[in-house]
């Protein structure tokens, strides 16, 4: 996930702008759903919520450290180590 795009969802709650706020919420929580709905397809239903939320975590702060060093083969590396990580479940 940007970090740009975060810190300006922070930023709207912040100024208590609600409505914004609520809406810029979907651009994290929709694809966290999505993901809890594919480790619930591969068979995990009582943890998927928490392996969605770790991958997604994992991938933004991947992303965010990726960008900061400008150097994208580091999230090339990381998903590797992802992908073997899921392997594993």
């Amino acid at each position: 996930m940007d970090v740009q795009l975060a810190a300006l969802c922070s930023e709207l709650h912040k100024e208590r702008l609600c409505a914004l706020a609520k809406k810029s919420a979907t651009l994290f929580t929709e694809p966290i759903g999505w993901l809890e709905k594919q480790f619930r397809a591969a068979g995990h239903d009582k943890d998927s919520r928490e392996l969605a939320m770790h991958l997604f975590f994992r991938l933004s702060g991947d992303a965010a450290v990726a960008h900061a060093a400008n150097d994208p083969d580091l999230v090339v590396m990381e998903v590797k180590r992802l992908k073997d990580w899921i392997g594993t479940l």
